[in-house]
Parts: structure tokens; C-alpha cells; sequence
């Protein structure tokens, strides 16, 4: 009787790892876009918030602030990529907010940009 070798030859497993590899290729760009994405959410929603509350502030004191503190943003989960600041300008009629963030460990900053017409710009991507 002749004996029949059981197993893959070394050609079969190069191209299974060679078609792993072109895969994986195209597979984790996609991922770290949808990544970056999701993580954006979060300066969106807060930048949303903040233009709720200047809203309310400029209703009580027509006027719109230029600290965080004063209009009492204080988000419901702490921010893990972002850090909000309300820009200073001279017009008490007209405020801009800003959201800076480093998504990707790059010296690249992610920058969103709100006003009062709630006009949201994405000045720099990360």
C-alpha cells in the first residue's frame, strides 16, 4: 500500500499568509478611519452643548460668555479626546468655541470650530 502524507505544503501556507498580509493591508487603514471618525463624535457633541448653554447665558444676559466655567459646561462623561475652549472676541453678540484634540498620537491636532449660528467648521484634520 502507499502511504499518503497528510498536510499542507510550505507554497500552500506562503499564500495563505500572502492573501492574510493584502487583507490586513486593506482592512486596518479602513478601521483606524472609522476610528478617527467615531472619536470626532465626541468634539461634535460637546461643541453642540456648548452652544446650548451660551444660548441659555445669552438669554439671562445678553451677552454670550467667554469661559466654559461661566456658562457651566460640565459634560455628563469626562472628555477622552478632546479639550474645549470658548475663544475670546470682542463683539459680546458673536462667540466661537473650539474643540483640540490628538487622535492618533501625531503632532497633528484635530480642530472643530463652533459659533453662534451653530455653524460648525473642521478646521484641521488629525
Amino acid at each position: 500500500m502507499k502511504r499518503k502524507d497528510k498536510g499542507f505544503t510550505l507554497i500552500e501556507l506562503v499564500l495563505v499568509l500572502l492573501i492574510t498580509a493584502i487583507l490586513m493591508g486593506i482592512a486596518i487603514p479602513i478601521y483606524q478611519y472609522f476610528l478617527k471618525k467615531a472619536k470626532q463624535v465626541e468634539a461634535q457633541l460637546a461643541l453642540k452643548e456648548i452652544v446650548r448653554l451660551e444660548r441659555m447665558y445669552f438669554a439671562d444676559h445678553d451677552r454670550y460668555s467667554d469661559s466654559i466655567s461661566e456658562i457651566g459646561f460640565s459634560p455628563m462623561q469626562p472628555l477622552n479626546y478632546y479639550t474645549i475652549a470658548i475663544e475670546p472676541i470682542s463683539d459680546p453678540n458673536k462667540f466661537t468655541a473650539r474643540a483640540e484634540g490628538n487622535l492618533d498620537g501625531d503632532p497633528d491636532l484635530d480642530i472643530w470650530l463652533i459659533n453662534e449660528k451653530e455653524i460648525i467648521i473642521h478646521l484641521a484634520e488629525d
